[in-house]
């Protein structure tokens, strides 16, 4: 699925800004042109006696855009006519290799639109879906994925004041949601 010829054909749900769909478009046509679509970040998160513990992804290198930058557990976008929560546990599948079962969260929707590197951009209508897994074995696909670890509350604060960039532009707005959901 890393190939942008195999990009191509993945269509990406269009929508207004009320999440009402308005069609479909390649999933490569829909970033170059900033088109807003549908899409789902998902960010795991774990209580230890010391805090909240966040999983992360750095993204494979070779993705289409924001390679090589640290990321939440998974984002992707869902296929036509496929539920959010049934998208999540695909992608999960696709990227990590998680197979668990989850118990999925859905904490909102939020609206941006960013520029992106290799003259994309990106502008999502994003499901943000948190969970709390107790135990997790992965097996991680490459082609999407370079590394995961397990990420201090504390560590990923002081990134994102002093090193922003380590991070993808959408990173920061999903883990104010699902950090603000996990404090209460």
């Amino acid at each position: 699925m890393g190939s942008a010829v195999e990009n191509r054909k993945i269509l990406v749900q269009l929508v207004n800004l009320e999440g009402k769909n308005c069609g479909y478009a390649e999933k490569i046509s829909a970033h170059e042109k900033g088109q807003l679509h549908l899409a789902f970040s998902i960010l795991f998160y774990q209580h230890h006696e010391d805090g909240l513990h966040y999983l992360l992804q750095e993204r494979a290198p070779d993705k289409y855009h924001s390679g090589g930058l640290w990321t939440n557990t998974c984002c992707s976008h869902p296929l036509p006519n496929e539920p959010i929560f049934t998208a999540a546990t695909r992608r999960l599948n696709e990227e990590l290799g998680i197979k668990d079962k989850m118990s999925f969260i859905h904490l909102g929707n939020i609206i941006y639109r960013e520029s992106l590197d290799n003259n994309m951009i990106e502008h999502e209508y994003d499901a943000i879906i948190a969970a709390e897994p107790t135990s997790l074995t992965m097996n991680l696909n490459p082609e999407e994925v370079r590394n995961v670890r397990w990420w201090h509350q504390n560590e990923i604060d002081d990134v994102l004041k002093n090193a922003p960039e380590t991070f993808t532009v959408w990173f920061s707005k999903v883990y104010k949601r699902v950090r603000d959901h996990a404090n209460r």
